[in-house]
């Protein structure tokens, strides 16, 4: 009876660890397919690289060549090692369906020097009782011998991708830097940041003197700043909801705010009270902006729809429709007369701010639009988008100027400077701007640990805000020598 007791426990313990085993096998092959789709994303890289600059960068090309043969070479061993252990494990599971009797005589060695076990004579009299025990040690074994191989061979290929990937980026690195030059080395410093919210921060703007920022936050708060000094000068409470979109009035007297809870509200920055609450969207509004001349207000919302507001009155002027997707960025043209609206259907629309007529609808993004702005002569219009690129579009043709590639992440935001120069902020917590001409990215700013939400031109073009979701706004200057855009 010790003996049965014994080996039952013996067979509960060895299943428990066969599932544990079968669990760690396909965890190892789980491990090993991923490492066969990072070699073939390696691949497909390394082969679009060869494609960019062609003749301009053979020294890079000359690298990639062998490189490109060795990650092959690399993929045809993971694909062997799968083939092999698949005919493995199949061999195995066939051979378990075998006589145990043979089995048992060939491993009583074995046996007796795995785990401490002691081999009792009944077993080896009587091996047909003892099959399905044995089976499941066997075949426990067995499996764990294989993750085991296919652990180490996934790391030596994690080990040889990480090699490759540190190799590549010197080489490409080293190959852009034959072609555009070094990378500048004396960057400033990231301003210190202003850190008076308590939520992140959705949105910023810029006075139209310059003197003052706006910011709206998650923690249902506007708040207004001295923009040399960074002091808070005044909070705006009175949203229920997230402050998702600011906007000064052109005599920097009043502010416009909108908010997920529905409404756009008007403020009076000298008193910091609410002079208007204009309400009719059935959703968050996402964005507002004043006009030019002060006297209207647009809001976007998640709606789906656009509204114009007399902004004196807080009377409706119209309510533009056609969008299929939620409203998440609106901007008057600089002479007003012209509304340009992105969405959540990948459209820009470009509508008569007087007859809510549509006069373009610009098409190209591969997915939702988060952000656009309007030059000042209201000619281009740049638009920014889940696709991780900025666009630049003539708005009389409707034709796309230039597409600035570059950030890793989501573009939320972009502003355009009165000289042409263009600004972006993405997820991937960096600040991008842009010659607006030649589509080349001329300076990164880096200091925010979140996404970056917001940004904003000054007037003048001499300084960047940012607002971000690390709860910071960050004002950057852009010397007149860093200027990157001759104008459009």
């Amino acid at each position: 009876m010790k003996v049965k007791q014994r080996i039952t426990t013996s067979l509960s313990q060895t299943q428990a660890f066969r599932k544990e085993r079968e669990g760690s096998v396909s965890m190892a092959e789980e491990c090993l397919e991923n490492s066969r789709l990072e070699v073939e994303q390696a691949s497909a890289e390394i082969e679009k690289w060869k494609r960019i600059e062609q003749g301009k960068q053979r020294e890079l090309n000359e690298w990639l060549s062998p490189e490109s043969q060795r990650l092959s070479k690399e993929r045809e061993s993971v694909q062997t090692l799968q083939d092999t252990l698949a005919t493995n494990l199949d061999a195995m599971r066939e051979g378990l369906k075998d006589s145990w009797e043979g089995k048992l005589g060939d491993n009583i060695v074995f046996l007796a020097h795995l785990g401490g076990y002691t081999v009792d004579p009944e077993m080896v009299a009587r091996p047909g009782d003892w099959a399905p025990a044995m089976e499941l040690l066997y075949e426990s074994q067995v499996t764990l011998a294989l993750s085991q191989e296919m652990v180490k061979f996934h790391s030596a290929v994690l080990h040889r991708l990480k090699s490759q990937e540190e190799t590549a980026q010197r080489e490409w690195k080293k190959g852009v830097e034959d072609i555009f030059g070094p990378a500048p080395k004396d960057l400033p410093p990231p301003p210190p940041p202003l850190t008076a919210h308590g939520g992140a921060v959705y949105s910023v703007a810029f006075s139209w003197d310059g003197t003052k920022i706006v910011s709206g936050s998650g923690d249902n708060t506007a708040r207004v700043w001295e923009a040399l000094t960074g002091e808070l000068q005044t909070v705006l409470e009175g949203h229920t909801g997230s402050v998702m979109s600011v906007a000064f009035s052109p005599d920097g007297k009043d502010v416009v705010s909108g908010s997920g809870d529905g409404t756009v509200r008007v403020w009076d920055v000298l008193g910091a009270k609410v002079k208007r609450v204009l309400k009719g969207h059935s959703a968050s509004v996402w964005s507002v902006d004043f006009s030019a001349d002060g006297s209207r207000i647009v809001s976007g919302s998640l709606d789906r729809t656009v509204w114009i507001w007399d902004a004196s009155t807080g009377q409706v002027q119209r309510v533009l429709k056609g969008h299929t997707g939620a409203l998440c960025s609106v901007v008057f043209s600089g002479d007003g007369s012209k509304v340009f609206s992105g969405s959540d259907d990948t459209l820009v629309r470009v509508w008569d701010a007087v007859t809510g007529e549509v006069c373009a609808v610009l098409q190209g993004h591969a997915t939702c639009i988060t952000a656009v702005a309007s030059s000042r002569d209201g000619l281009r219009v740049a638009s920014g988008s889940g696709d991780k690129t900025v666009r630049v579009w003539d708005v009389l043709t409707g034709n796309v100027l230039r597409v600035l590639e570059g950030h890793t992440g989501s573009v939320w935001s972009v502003s355009i400077s009165r000289n042409g120069s263009i600004c972006s902020g993405s997820d991937d917590k960096t600040l991008r701007v842009w010659d607006a001409l030649t589509g080349t990215s001329k300076r990164v700013l880096e200091g925010h640990s979140g996404t970056v939400r917001a940004v904003a031109f000054s007037r003048d073009g001499r300084r960047i805000a940012s607002g971000s979701y690390d709860k910071t706004i960050r004002v950057w200057d852009t010397p007149s020598e860093t200027t990157l855009a001759h104008g459009t």
